[in-house]
């Protein structure tokens, strides 16, 4: 962990990372938990600042692309977006100033969702995340507003 003086902490979880430093000169993946992890539970992360950390996230999402928002009606729009693989479900949120609401979801093979029901004249944004069983990831928002 950072401190407020820029120097780094040592972390210390409760079982060893799965992380591999890599060597910057060849590439070599040296494991980044040395010996001493079992009597010292703790590794220390002053070579995070030269080096480079990689890991595979297990059935790790990507947000969904090509979102956009086409208004239908005063009152309705029409969010769509593409696929993503891995993912089961997506969530649909819609954000009006401070207030953020999930307006509803799908399966996996739907990319498209109706809204009805919306104030004429506000100006909404509208998410997309796509959800599966260990992960999700959201895709940015795109803002319209609605006719009144």
């Amino acid at each position: 962990m950072e401190r407020r003086d820029g120097s780094l902490s040592a972390v210390c979880p409760t079982a060893p990372p799965s992380f591999r430093k890599v060597d910057q000169t060849g590439g070599t993946k040296l494991p980044a938990v040395d010996a001493d992890w079992a009597t010292e539970s703790c590794i220390d992360v002053q070579w995070a600042h030269a080096t480079t950390v990689t890991a595979t996230l297990p059935d790790g999402l990507v947000a969904p692309k090509g979102l956009a928002v086409k208004i239908l009606a005063r009152d309705t729009v029409q969010v769509t977006w593409n696929a993503t693989s891995g993912a089961t479900a997506y969530s649909v949120y819609a954000l009006e100033g401070m207030r953020l609401t999930r307006v509803g979801g799908t399966g996996a093979r739907r990319t498209t969702m109706k809204v009805t029901g919306l104030r004429p004249g506000a100006t909404l944004s509208f998410a997309v995340r796509a959800e599966n069983a260990t992960s999700s990831a959201t895709a940015g928002w795109v803002t319209v507003m609605l006719p009144r």
